[in-house]
C-alpha cells in the first residue's frame, strides 16, 4: 500500500535496517536467504518488494549510479541488495547479486510498464571515469547467470550504444560484452568492427578478445571500415584482418 511506502519514506533508518546501507541492518546471510527463490514470485510480488527498497534508500547514505527508464532506481537497489553489500560500501572484490536473473529482471520492468530492456541498458551508459568504483555496479549484472541470453535479446537496442564518444566509456562497453555469445557479436558487427580498429590503444585492447569469436558479418565490417575511414582507421583494420586471417 501507498500507506507503507510513504512510512518507509518519512524514517531515517529504513534504508539501515534494511541492510540498503550499513551498517547495523540485517545480515547479508539474510539478505541471502531472502532472495533464494525470488525468481520464483509473481512479478507483482516482486515489483512491491522492489518498490518498499526505493521507498526505504536515504539517498543521503547511498546513491545510484545508473540512470534508469522514468527515473526508477529499483533495479539497481534490488542488484546491490541481493548481494549483501550496502550502496555506501566501497572497496573488495565485485559483490554478486544472490536469487536475480536477467529474466526476473526483465519481467519486473515489464510490470512497472518500463521497456523489456529498461534493466540493462544504462549498464551500457555510464558517464565520466570507468574507475573500479564507477563501473563495479553495471559489471555486476554480467554475473547474472543468464546475461548472455539477455544480450542476444537485446542486441539490437545495445548497438547504437557501444560507440559514445568518450574512450572510457568504449573500453566500459566492451568489457559488457565479456561474456556475449557469438550470434550477439555478429549482430553489433559495425559497431565491433569500429573499437577493434579504433585509434585508441585501450580500446583496441579491450576489443580484441571479442574477436575470436566473432564470425564473417564481423570481417566483412572490417574490410568496409579498410576501405573507407580515416587512414589510421583504415591501418588498424588491416592489421585486425591479419591476424584473423
Amino acid at each position: 500500500p501507498l500507506a507503507v511506502l510513504q512510512v518507509l519514506k518519512s524514517s531515517d533508518k529504513s534504508s539501515q535496517q534494511l541492510g540498503l546501507t550499513s551498517y547495523g541492518g540485517i545480515t547479508p546471510n539474510k539478505v541471502f536467504d531472502l532472495y533464494e527463490h525470488f525468481e520464483q514470485i509473481p512479478p507483482a510480488v516482486g515489483l512491491r518488494w522492489a518498490l518498499v527498497l526505493d521507498a526505504a534508500l536515504d539517498s543521503n547514505l547511498g546513491r545510484c549510479q545508473m540512470t534508469f527508464e522514468r527515473g526508477v532506481r529499483w533495479p539497481e537497489l534490488l542488484l546491490m541488495h541481493s548481494s549483501g553489500q550496502g550502496l555506501n560500501v566501497y572497496g573488495g572484490t565485485r559483490p554478486k547479486a544472490r536469487g536475480l536473473t536477467a529474466a526476473s529482471l526483465e519481467a519486473l520492468c515489464i510490470e512497472d510498464g518500463l521497456s523489456p530492456a529498461a534493466w540493462l541498458l544504462p549498464a551500457f551508459q555510464i558517464t565520466g571515469s570507468t574507475g573500479y568504483f564507477a563501473d563495479q555496479r553495471p559489471l555486476m549484472l554480467t554475473d547474472l547467470a543468464d546475461y548472455p541470453e539477455a544480450l542476444l535479446r537485446h542486441a539490437a537496442a545495445i548497438a547504437p550504444l557501444l560507440l559514445p564518444a568518450n574512450v572510457n566509456g568504449r573500453v566500459h562497453g566492451l568489457k559488457m560484452l565479456e561474456t556475449a555469445p557469438a550470434a550477439m557479436l555478429d549482430l553489433c558487427s559495425a559497431q565491433i568492427a569500429e573499437l577493434a580498429a579504433s585509434t585508441s590503444k585501450q580500446v583496441r585492447a579491450a576489443a580484441e578478445p571479442l574477436l575470436a569469436r566473432t564470425g564473417v558479418p564481423v570481417t566483412e565490417a572490417l574490410k568496409e571500415v579498410a576501405l573507407t575511414s580515416k587512414p589510421e582507421a583504415r591501418l588498424q583494420a588491416l592489421r585486425v584482418l591479419a591476424a584473423l586471417a
